[in-house]
């Protein structure tokens, strides 16, 4: 369970409807010990299914659907068509990437989860996740369970971008 503006949020139905459009969050996990982590989570994954000869014919519109020319396999050189689905990332249920925090909450550890800040792109939500950072000086303080950043950021992918 998550805790957004002081509402309980236990599924995708709890969230407003420009929070459910939206393609991640940004998060503060408290632990009961005082340590801290920040991080950035996904609310869905993309993933993409082939579509077959049959159900190719059987479709009426084809510009909904993706196509690439296959490099190799038994359709090599032939067009495949697929399409683009998502589904849910597991996220109410994520306690962080980091290995000494999972390691805290399989010991006992309580933890309180917190949705920061709700993000409509990838390359703003590295950037948010990455400002948030460095602003509270996890990365300086031992209180936090953060030890490291590992992104690079351009201005024209962030500037003028919500």
């Amino acid at each position: 369970m998550w805790i957004y503006k002081g509402k309980e949020i236990s599924s995708i139905e709890d969230l407003l409807e420009e929070e459910k459009d939206a393609h991640g969050f940004i998060y503060n996990i408290v632990a009961e010990n005082g340590r801290e982590y920040i991080g950035k989570k996904n609310l869905r994954i993309k993933n993409s299914r082939k579509i077959g000869k049959k159900e190719l014919n059987n479709t009426k519109d084809k510009r909904k659907l993706r196509k690439y020319k296959s490099k190799r396999g038994k359709d090599k050189g032939e067009w495949v068509y697929f399409e683009e689905r998502y589904k849910d990332s597991g996220w109410v249920n994520y306690t962080g990437s980091n290995d000494q925090l999972n390691k805290d909450i399989k010991s006992g550890v309580k933890i309180t989860k917190y949705i920061l800040e709700f993000v409509q792109s990838e390359s703003i939500m590295c950037y948010k996740e990455m400002k948030a950072i460095a602003c509270t000086g996890a990365m300086e303080d031992e209180r936090f369970y953060n030890d490291h950043i590992d992104s690079r950021y351009y201005k024209k992918n962030i500037i003028g971008k919500k």
